[in-house]
């Protein structure tokens, strides 16, 4: 019994400081052999590690089957690589990523659950803050901002937040978990919340400072999703998500007055115009669409795909690598088709599936969680149209919470 209750408790250790550290991944990393060793993956591996001590047994569920699939085909996929070496250590982190979520989805109780909803609705609004001092710090030339020179203000005229991530669209996809996971508490609270409601202001506000347009069009989605299912399904939560949701437009509102107020007329159009789809600077739509044609018309070449991680690799970017730098397609599916082939692509759609009618089936009888955590997911992966990586860990994080599978029921 007391054996019982300690492993609870280191267990809740390594659960609670794994989401405290998870918005670094930028910030409080460090390099290792060319890679970036951040410490919510360490407490991540400490976690596989202790559900391997406390042998849980061999029971997977299908999902997990899904993931270790991907993981075998991955590291085939080093046999014919045109870059073996990045391709067998892009496959060892998707092993570990997965092994990551396998493990985490184990050791959340309910009470696990709520503690790491808390943290990131807290750390949400601390992100807030940072953003906005990022954003004005820049345009003060003050120091410490910590921002990559090209999101300073040097490219738009004003700058894009990226607070403790390596880019502004992983910091806007972040935000989703906070964004929803408050918007949550707000509408099953019976008066208003305060907090909440300053909390979800700011969130919107710089998830519209990011100027990441995938993060735009899929929050829009997932929150038109979320108001035809509430109105159908859920009706005693409306009139509280249309408060939240009138709190959230003036903090766009908010967010595009601190950018008309504090760039030039110029820049404000270029703000507009890029947060279309015209091209403006940088990782631009047209730059996007070749990378996708060229992924495309090599899938074709072969479709059993060219090895894990080895898109850049590509004949088409070589001067980039010689540089130093190794391209992405910036579309998460088309990368996974031209790296993994049909095959991989097959097995990452036959895991989002899953999860969708996992989702479905909870919302049916009426669990709003379960509504939340579906729209979240759509944001998740409809943005993931615009980003390639698929071991960013915080997007695991929100997996595991979305479907734990507690070891009491092992």
């Amino acid at each position: 019994m007391v054996k019982n209750l300690t492993i609870k408790k280191i267990i809740t250790v390594l659960v609670t400081l794994f989401f405290l550290f998870l918005p670094f991944e930028r910030l409080l990393t460090f390099e290792i052999f060319g890679l970036t060793a951040k410490i919510s993956f360490l407490i991540l591996m400490l976690i596989v590690l202790v559900y391997f001590v406390l042998r849980l047994g061999p029971t997977l569920a299908t999902e997990d089957k899904i993931l270790l699939a991907f993981s075998a085909l991955s590291y085939l996929s080093v046999f014919w690589s045109i870059d073996q070496l990045r391709s067998l250590i892009i496959a060892t982190i998707f092993s570990a990523t997965f092994l990551g979520f396998i493990a985490l989805r184990r050791f959340l109780t309910p009470q696990n659950i709520e503690i790491a909803k808390t943290i990131l609705i807290f750390w949400g609004f601390a992100l807030c803050f940072f953003a906005l001092w990022q954003y004005f710090g820049d345009l003060h030339n003050l120091p410490l901002t910590f921002l990559r020179e090209r999101y300073t203000k040097i490219v738009f005229g004003f700058p894009r937040p990226q607070a403790t991530f390596l880019e502004p669209l992983y910091f806007a996809n972040f935000l989703f978990m906070p964004i929803f996971f408050s918007l949550e508490r707000f509408i099953k609270s019976e008066k208003i919340n305060w907090f909440l409601s300053l909390n979800i202001f700011l969130l919107l506000m710089v998830e519209v400072l990011t100027l990441s347009r995938g993060a735009y069009f899929s929050l829009a989605f997932a929150i038109i999703i979320l108001v035809i299912f509430v109105g159908l399904k859920f009706k005693k939560y409306l009139k509280q998500l249309l408060i939240a949701l009138g709190i959230g437009v003036l903090g766009i509102i908010g967010a595009v007055f601190i950018i008309y107020s504090s760039a030039s007329h110029r820049d404000f159009q270029i703000f507009v115009q890029h947060a279309g789809a015209t091209d403006v600077a940088g990782e631009s739509t047209v730059a996007r669409l070749s990378y996708s044609s060229i992924a495309w018309s090599n899938f074709k070449k072969q479709p059993w795909g060219i090895g894990t991680g080895a898109f850049g690799a590509l004949p088409e970017f070589s001067d980039k690598l010689l540089a130093g730098n190794y391209q992405t397609v910036g579309n998460l599916y088309l990368e996974i088709l031209v790296e993994e082939g049909i095959i991989g692509l097959l097995l990452f759609l036959f895991f989002l599936f899953i999860n969708l009618k996992y989702f479905w089936q909870n919302i049916k009888v009426k669990k709003i969680e379960s509504l939340i955590l579906m729209v979240v997911f759509v944001a998740i992966f409809i943005q993931a149209v615009s980003f390639s990586a698929l071991y960013i860990i915080p997007i695991w994080a929100f997996l595991a919470l979305a479907r734990p599978t507690r070891m009491d029921d092992q």
